[in-house]
């Protein structure tokens, strides 16, 4: 790990380094992503996704047919998210790298950025009383229409109106 204060002030702890190398080990510092990138990060593995569900749908050779499209999305944008995270050049660094190397780095960026903000994220939505936040936005996104939802409970979606009645209907 590098010094975490320096001459201007103290430096994020979730700096990593980590070791890389394909005959000579070497530190390689890389950084959490900043919320602007993990964005388009999160652009990047939405169109994975959106690869897949296509491929389903069409009845290809899916196994194959998704797993070549996954490495060119990999292939297209690989050097783009190196940069995010590291000050070194992506291309010079991915040939230094082997993929056990490169399966570390995954792993930092997961746990740094999505795995703990998840979490964070989803125990703000977890009410008292409620076992599972999914199982509470489930419930309300399985109710076949909004005339059968309860509107007396908390959680409902639903507008509570009262009913106004006109003078000149009584």
């Amino acid at each position: 790990m590098p010094e975490k204060i320096d001459k201007k002030g103290k430096i994020n702890p979730e700096i990593a380094d980590i070791d890389v190398g394909v005959r000579y080990l070497r530190k390689v510092t890389f950084y959490p992503l900043s919320a602007g990138h993990q964005l388009k990060l999160t652009s990047i593995i939405e169109s994975v996704f959106k690869e897949m569900v296509a491929i389903e749908a069409g009845n290809e050779d899916s196994t194959v047919v998704f797993f070549k499209k996954v490495l060119e999305i990999i292939e297209e944008n690989i050097g783009k998210i190196i940069g995010f995270i590291c000050d070194e050049e992506p291309e010079k660094l991915l040939d230094d790298m082997t993929n056990s190397q490169l399966v570390n780095v995954v792993s930092y960026v997961y746990k740094t950025n999505y795995e703990g903000p998840l979490k964070n994220l989803l125990s703000l939505f977890q009410r008292e009383g409620e076992s599972n936040w999914s199982e509470l936005v489930l419930n309300q996104l399985s109710q076949p229409s909004a005339k059968s939802m309860d509107t007396s409970s908390p959680t409902s979606i639903v507008k509570r109106t009262r009913k106004v009645v006109s003078p000149k209907a009584k």
